[in-house]
């Protein structure tokens, strides 16, 4: 029996990185972003597209491969893409399930992520019973709760 590793020509560069065929693939990283937007890959979880709507209601954009503004790329080439103008990014997530790639101005997500972290403080201050509303701040408690952040 020949040892491989010892057989391997020692003057030998590879030009790519090897990865193991039961290694980990980096198939959603997503390279060259704009700097005027948050990136996130959405799972449309149903036929009707519910998921992708509530996104685009929500301000986000479905990402296209003609972006003028931008060139992306996607993680390693395992990632579905078609050569039509207008296409989108989308990566299978398992299941019969398509991720696509999305996009909002990133003014409009931290406005979104300050409403999600209001909604958090007050239901906090309800839980420790700090709550100007509830008028006795120890109405309905008792025992002693502690929360560090």
């Amino acid at each position: 029996m020949s040892n491989v590793a010892g057989n391997r020509p020692q003057n030998r560069q590879r030009k790519e990185t090897r990865v193991p065929v039961d290694g980990a693939r980096d198939i959603m990283t997503v390279f060259g972003k704009s700097d005027d937007f948050m990136y996130r890959w959405v799972t449309d979880s149903d036929e009707k597209g519910s998921r992708i709507w509530k996104f685009k209601r929500g301000g986000w954009d479905l990402v296209t491969m003609d972006s003028e503004e931008e060139e992306l790329q996607i993680g390693e080439e395992a990632v579905y893409k078609s050569e039509d103008a207008g296409s989108l990014y989308r990566l299978h997530s398992g299941a019969g399930l398509y991720s696509y790639l999305m996009r909002i101005r990133k003014d409009w997500f931290k406005e979104d992520q300050v409403k999600k972290w209001d909604a958090i403080d007050a239901l906090e201050a309800g839980i420790m019973g700090t709550s100007e509303s509830q008028g006795d701040a120890n109405s309905g408690q008792y025992g002693s709760v502690k929360f560090e952040k």
